[in-house]
């Protein structure tokens, strides 16, 4: 367990101030707020690479020691990837990972470095330097060093920033079932909460260096704790995701979507502004009984990966996206997140403009 107790961190001015937080073995949790709020300073802490200036971190009950009573700051089994990355530049892919398991057999060694290589898509850039990568290789090398240590703790400071939505996806997937296997700690901070959707068990808002809520993601973006009554409406069946007119609210700096309904308590979420994270999914399931395949002959068996072009919406564009069969059924990731989509609707996925198959998306 990673307890904070009475944390307060100062520079010119305070950082974080009065803070107190336990986060489980285990746990995924994620920390939200706008540039500057604090996040980056306390992943440090919990690191121990900055010292509080007042209150303690603990880790399993042990009081954790900052640099200043530390020649050589931080501890194996708590690794944090920052965007600084961290990595030996003039050093191969390669070495840079082998740097971090040198204790290991050589055998066992350069088994772990394969399969980081690989589940990392590094392989081609192996026996390049690490200063010649693009932002994300050298991102996909920090997670592949921070990994191989397989930590107890690990800390990740907006680490899908500079990865496009397949490894993206891939990494996420991967961490998860780590996270499961080994009971290891996840802790990520993202100004963008809508990346941590599916992904953590509970989130930290941060706001000016204090903790203004706690929540799980649902709550966090859906609950109306922190919004107010902007209006009455007819029905919450009468209104669909995403929709905008007919709202009959006035007053909002940007326009108002609905996000979610609850025809239960005949209640209307909404938010502000098109790119609002309650409006938007890079990927969509479809069970395995809610699909038909008008071509039998490319249906994903379990396992199986494909692209197709797909589309959501009746005269919507064709989007790129990727299916990936699962036992649960058929994930469909895309390049660029869709906006307003809603269980119940349809999509369909296309090769050459001929119809594949389609299925109910849940």
């Amino acid at each position: 367990m990673i307890e904070l107790k009475n944390i307060g961190l100062k520079y010119s001015s305070w950082i974080l101030k009065d803070l107190n937080l336990s986060i489980h073995k285990g746990e995924t949790v994620g920390l939200i707020g706008r540039s500057g709020s604090g996040k980056t300073s306390l992943l440090k802490l919990i690191a121990c690479q900055v010292e509080p200036t007042e209150g303690g971190v603990y880790f399993n009950e042990m009081k954790l020691v900052g640099p200043v009573h530390k020649l050589i700051p931080g501890y194996n089994d708590i690794q944090l990837i920052d965007q600084d990355f961290g990595l030996e530049p003039y050093h191969t892919v390669e070495e840079n990972i082998k740097e971090k398991i040198l204790n290991l057999h050589l055998e066992d060694r350069n088994e772990m470095v394969q399969e980081l290589l690989g589940l990392l898509e590094l392989n081609h850039v192996k026996n390049q330097k690490a200063k010649n990568l693009s932002g994300g290789e050298q991102q996909r090398v920090a997670i592949a060093r921070a990994l191989a240590c397989e930590p107890e703790v690990l800390l990740l400071d907006e680490p899908f920033v500079h990865l496009d939505q397949n490894i993206k996806i891939k990494i996420i997937t991967y961490l998860k079932k780590l996270a499961k296997i080994r009971q290891m700690t996840l802790i990520l901070a993202s100004h963008d909460g809508s990346e941590l959707m599916g992904f953590v068990d509970r989130v930290i808002h941060i706001e000016k260096g204090v903790v203004k809520r706690e929540a799980v993601i649902e709550e966090m973006f859906y609950s109306p704790e922190d919004g107010k009554v902007v209006g009455e409406h007819r029905g919450a069946h009468y209104f669909t995701v995403g929709q905008r007119k007919g709202l009959m609210v006035g007053g909002s700096p940007k326009p108002l979507f609905v996000i979610s309904t609850d025809v239960n308590t005949n209640t209307i979420y909404v938010g502000q502004g098109d790119t609002h994270p309650g409006l938007m999914r890079a990927a969509l399931l479809i069970k395995h009984d809610e699909m038909h395949w008008v071509r039998e002959d490319l249906k994903l068996e379990i396992g199986e990966e494909r692209e197709f072009d797909v589309r959501i919406r009746y005269r919507q564009p064709l989007q790129k996206g990727k299916l990936i069969s699962k036992e649960e059924g058929v994930y469909i990731l895309f390049d660029e997140a869709q906006r307003a989509v809603a269980p119940g609707q349809f999509a369909a996925w296309y090769e050459n403009e001929e119809l594949i198959g389609s299925g109910v998306i849940s």
